[in-house]
């Protein structure tokens, strides 16, 4: 059976939520009122590319049947991943998506509104760290299992194959020739313990279906070994009201609304009065009320790593994954968490934004 990523002993209170005050100006007038990637983007087969493409032609079907007729090429599918040692241009600018400016204000009550809707208790927000540390871990965590994930799915191999826990992630395509010869001479079935439907499922619920659809055909031949090192670090957080990810694909023109009025708020200078309105207006759009909430959460996990059948020598990467996570008011009044995704890594999809 596939071990969900979410049974992870160590994930504590503050990210139970992965089984599974506000942000900025705008979330505290609701209060009041109740790129593109640098590095290897294909993993092809150490066999040349020209072999490959050979047995990959599509005969051009026209009316000349003469030998020389031209043939069209299928592209060699690729394997979205970064594995450039130069951190991605949004970590270096200290950019969010939020539409919030940086500003010593935000990166200081941001953390605290988040702390509130993970239901941990203000002193502890205020005096110490140890929350945001153990959240960077689980992100850490997650990121590893939703990658081994994908990888068992894509490439119909059992996850406990591939996930060697504090080993981090080791995946060569060879994996079932190389196995398949060792049970045949032991007798064993290494694979009996793969179900697609599972891994399917295991997969949609960890990745956002943007994300997956990245890796919708993958290459054949592909080597990936990744580890985690050192500690992770939480780049950025905040809270969105009256927002979801469901309620913008159910109407698209409410993609952006929220990164609009924060600017709008901050540009303008307005006054509690204003704020209230605007904060009305959002709820009026959106339909929604303020016990909805996302929290976005961009976590920088620095790996060793080989991609690629032709390295040689592990190489240092830092990875930016980031989280996306709902909450609601509870019947007594607290937060209550549903479950994080990983919504884009390494801004293959931009941030995958929508607020």
């Amino acid at each position: 059976m596939m071990r969900s990523v979410f049974q992870r002993g160590a994930f504590g209170p503050h990210y139970r939520a992965i089984q599974g005050s506000k942000s900025g100006l705008v979330t505290s007038a609701l209060s009041l009122r109740v790129p593109a990637c640098v590095g290897c983007w294909q993993a092809f087969s150490s066999e040349s590319s020209e072999e490959v493409l050979t047995e990959d032609k599509v005969t051009d079907d026209t009316e000349s049947s003469t030998t020389d007729s031209k043939a069209e090429e299928k592209p060699l599918p690729a394997f979205p991943w970064k594995s450039s040692e130069e951190p991605v241009d949004r970590i270096q600018e200290g950019n969010d998506l939020s539409g919030l400016p940086k500003s010593s204000r935000t990166r200081y009550f941001r953390p605290l509104l988040v702390a509130s809707e993970l239901n941990v208790p203000l002193w502890e927000a205020l005096i110490s760290s140890g929350w945001r540390y153990e959240l960077a871990q689980d992100f850490s965590y997650a990121f590893q299992k939703g990658v081994a994930g994908l990888l068992s799915w894509k490439y119909q191999v059992p996850m406990e194959l591939i996930d060697l826990d504090e080993n981090g992630v080791v995946f060569d395509s060879n994996i079932k020739n190389e196995i398949g010869t060792k049970q045949s001479a032991e007798g064993k079935d290494f694979f009996d313990t793969y179900d697609d439907g599972e891994a399917s499922r295991y997969v949609s619920g960890i990745l956002e279906s943007k994300l997956v659809d990245l890796y919708k055909d993958v290459p054949e031949r592909l080597r990936l070994e990744m580890k985690p090192i050192g500690v992770p670090h939480i780049e950025s957080t905040y809270v969105v009201p009256a927002l979801t990810r469901a309620a913008v694909d159910r109407d698209p023109t409410l993609k952006g609304l929220y990164s609009r009025l924060e600017r709008e708020i901050h540009e303008q200078g307005m006054g509690i009065g204003e704020m209230e309105e605007q904060a009305a207006k959002l709820i009026e759009k959106t339909g929604s009320t303020t016990s909805v909430r996302t929290i976005f959460a961009d976590v920088s996990v620095n790996c060793m790593e080989l991609f690629g059948t032709d390295e040689k020598e592990p190489s240092e990467v830092t990875h930016l994954v980031r989280f996306e996570m709902q909450t609601e008011r509870g019947d007594r009044g607290q937060r209550v968490p549903t479950k994080w995704r990983i919504v884009d890594w390494d801004d293959l999809l931009g941030g995958n934004s929508w607020a």
